[in-house]
């Protein structure tokens, strides 16, 4: 049941690219005057199909993909404690996005005894992926008490809260995100990445609340990071370009 389905994500990746399209196309179709509209109609009649017909696959897919985790239950009344099998129900979950599920089925496996760092990573991803932000977020904590030197908790804290936010004013995310390049200092090679998510954030926080000064030094940082990563560079000043036009 699973294997038939095995395209299910890449289904609901391009369904949500196909809708995002058709609401562009819908916002400039409804703007536009009649010959414009008569030359974007069948355009339009298109992506509507389209979309429509990938609903319908994606929904005959779950009812086939809800099927085989009922037979997964089945299976694991045999034995309710069969690491193997937990661990194969949990990748699935993860694979066809039932994100609170998978999450939920590798915390029996931590119960089980498979409690190592990256257990509860996935675990606090699998949470994040699904939305279920605070969750997630007791989950990176207890890795960060684990390991205080973790890294890639305090960057997934940070996520989290970011994505929690509804206006980036607010800034729930700032402390973590400084956490982070705390952290991050020990290797900035090593944890380029890590310092560039950071920057951006700050740099994006401080924009949106007038902190121009504040926004260039995290832009500035960004082109000073690497002298040999031309991308950063080229991200640094355009934030300092910005910054300065505003």
């Amino acid at each position: 049941l699973l294997k038939q389905n095995a395209n299910y994500h890449s289904m609901v990746r391009d369904n949500a690219r196909l809708k995002t399209q058709l609401e562009r196309e819908r916002t400039r179709y409804a703007n536009g005057n009649a010959t414009e509209k008569a030359r974007m109609k069948p355009n339009l009649d298109t992506l509507v199909n389209r979309t429509a017909r990938i609903d319908k696959q994606i929904a005959k897919a779950d009812i086939d993909i809800e099927r085989a985790f009922g037979e997964y239950a089945k299976a694991l009344t045999f034995d309710p404690e069969d690491k193997a099998l937990l661990g194969e129900i949990a990748s699935n979950y993860n694979f066809y996005r039932r994100y609170e599920a998978a999450a939920k089925t590798r915390l029996k496996l931590i119960a089980l005894g498979k409690n190592g760092i990256s257990d509860y990573m996935q675990v606090g991803i699998a949470y994040n992926l699904g939305g279920k932000y605070k969750s997630a977020d007791s989950i990176f904590n207890i890795v960060i008490k684990m390991d205080p030197n973790y890294i890639d908790a305090y960057v997934y804290s940070a996520r989290t809260y970011s994505q929690m936010e509804t206006d980036a004013k607010a800034g729930l995310a700032r402390q973590k995100f400084e956490k982070v390049i705390e952290k991050a200092s020990v290797d900035s090679v090593k944890y380029g990445n890590q310092y560039m998510e950071a920057f951006g954030y700050l740099a994006y926080h401080y924009l949106q609340n007038d902190n121009f000064g504040k926004a260039k030094e995290y832009f500035n940082r960004m082109v000073t990071l690497d002298p040999n990563n031309k991308d950063n560079k080229i991200r640094g000043y355009n934030g300092i370009g910005q910054a300065e036009y505003k």
